[in-house]
């Protein structure tokens, strides 16, 4: 008797594939047919899985979403830190887990600004953040190193401008000073925004945004 493999264990197969397809080839020259030559799938393996390469995509960016919100949580419950010091934490966490991943999130970038869907899941993909993100900002108002009259209003702003960056101007990503400039004010918004006297709060390191200004010239 021939064992069927597990679900999720296809499913995840399907990802891992895709997403080297989307690195190798790009998003508009992936196909379907291709992802199922790269695992080997019939046509309605892959349609139990996903209605198509789009949601595929969207996987992908989920996935990695989805693992640093997760980190993010644990940082919000530690006892041993203070909220300045979870939200720098926080920027070390997305670096080291993203940086790998710079090339499926350059991909992401291109594609979200002709794609109506990605440029909607790109608002939704930020939202993740929000919930964990008030956790640690009310933290910090509790001990004094926070002044925010409406913690949750003003981080849920605060993310839809961080969604809505490379709306700001077109071809941002690919100028790398520009790109730094951008960044530092809405670092020092933030700062401001969540009234915070000691220090400022640092978002995005720089090596991660050059890698991406890199491969947007590529």
């Amino acid at each position: 008797m021939i064992r069927q493999k597990d679900p999720e264990i296809r499913k995840n197969e399907i990802i891992q594939a895709s997403e080297e397809l989307f690195i190798e080839k790009g998003y508009e020259n992936t196909t379907v047919e291709g992802i199922l030559q790269r695992t080997g799938l019939s046509k309605g393996g892959f349609y139990h899985h996903f209605k198509s390469k789009n949601d595929v995509f969207i996987a992908i960016i989920d996935r990695i979403t989805n693992e640093t919100v997760k980190a993010a949580e644990e940082i919000a419950e530690m006892d041993d830190i203070d909220a300045l010091q979870k939200i720098q934490l926080f920027s070390e966490m997305q670096f080291h887990m993203k940086m790998p991943k710079t090339k499926i999130i350059q991909v992401f970038f291109r594609e979200r600004d002709i794609n109506p869907h990605f440029h909607k899941h790109n608002v939704m993909m930020w939202e993740k953040y929000v919930p964990v993100f008030v956790k640690i900002v009310k933290q910090g108002i509790s001990k004094g190193s926070m002044k925010v009259e409406f913690p949750e209003e003003t981080v849920k702003l605060l993310f839809r401008m961080i969604a809505s960056l490379y709306d700001f101007e077109e071809g941002l990503i690919e100028d790398e000073e520009k790109m730094k400039r951008h960044i530092a004010a809405l670092e020092d918004i933030f700062t401001k925004s969540l009234g915070i006297e000691t220090r400022g709060i640092h978002l995005v390191k720089s090596e991660l945004l050059s890698a991406l200004s890199r491969l947007s010239r590529e």
